[in-house]
């Protein structure tokens, strides 16, 4: 019992000179490692605050799309149709839809001997109207000059009757000579009038021929027209969309003969959504896909 409590406080001896020698092994390696690092680079202190990556920007335009849905049409076109009611008589082997057209090629021929009758009709009453006129030209100086000299005739009757009468009465005339004057006066007298009437009716019959003649003229006209409308042609140049005649088909005024499309120039108007109404411009570039 003794003995064992001896040992208890030796033992207790040897283990904290034990620890104190590993602590000061352990010190001394600490001192030593200490001594013998590395020196660590030194940054330099930032004063300002923190440090953050900056990058250079500019302006760069980015185009925002817009998709839409339409119709190509050519932007000048033209319909053709007949202006007088008559047979087809020719269309150019040549022309068919899709085949390109000058402006005047001729697309259909209607018969124009109708045509070409009325024209010789209101020709020959222009030329009959006209010759009426140069006629009363013609004749109304014959006209004034025999009014002056039936006239001068009632005027040598009226004073030979009147010396008549005078001598009569102073007893040295005939009564029937007086008879025969005053007869020879009212012929003469009636022709004058005649004669004054013809002359009256000259510039009124003038007038109402130069009327005629005007109506004959703008006939003439409409008729020369008509024949020339007998030629169907294309109004513009360009390509033949739709063609609806045949040689020997009636065709009626306002009829459709064929449509023309000048494809140099198209538009397509375009659908968009109504909120790139505010971000489209005349001149933006735009993408076309058939």
């Amino acid at each position: 019992m003794t003995n064992e409590r001896k040992v208890a406080p030796l033992g207790i001896a040897i283990r904290t000179v034990v620890g104190v020698i590993v602590l000061v092994v352990a010190l001394g390696v600490f001192g030593l490692l200490k001594a013998t690092r590395p020196e660590a680079p030194k940054r330099a202190r930032v004063e300002d605050g923190k440090v953050v990556r900056v990058v250079t920007v500019s302006e760069v335009r980015v185009e925002r799309g817009w998709a839409g849905y339409g119709t190509a049409r050519a932007l000048r076109s033209a319909d053709v149709s007949a202006q007088v009611s008559e047979r087809v008589v020719e269309r150019p082997e040549t022309i068919e839809e899709g085949v390109r057209v000058r402006r005047g090629d001729l697309i259909a021929a209607l018969d124009a001997r109708p045509f070409e009758d009325a024209v010789a009709q209101a020709e020959q009453s222009v030329a009959r109207l006209a010759a009426s006129l140069e006629s009363i030209d013609i004749e109304e100086p014959t006209w004034r000059r025999a009014l002056e000299l039936a006239q001068d005739a009632v005027r040598i009757s009226r004073d030979e009757l009147e010396r008549l009468r005078t001598a009569v009465a102073d007893g040295g005339g005939s009564l029937i000579e007086v008879d025969r004057l005053e007869r020879e006066l009212t012929l003469r007298e009636r022709e004058a009038n005649e004669l004054s009437r013809q002359v009256a009716l000259i510039d009124p019959r003038r007038a109402e021929l130069r009327a005629e003649k005007r109506a004959a003229e703008s006939r003439l006209a409409t008729a020369q027209r008509d024949l020339g409308l007998t030629r169907i042609t294309a109004p513009i140049p360009g390509v033949i969309q739709t063609l609806g005649v045949e040689e020997g088909e009636w065709v009626s005024i306002g009829a459709p003969v064929a449509r023309i499309v000048d494809l140099s120039r198209i538009e397509i108007p375009v659908q968009l959504a109504l909120s790139a109404s505010g971000s489209i411009r005349v001149g933006d570039r735009a993408l076309v896909q058939v």
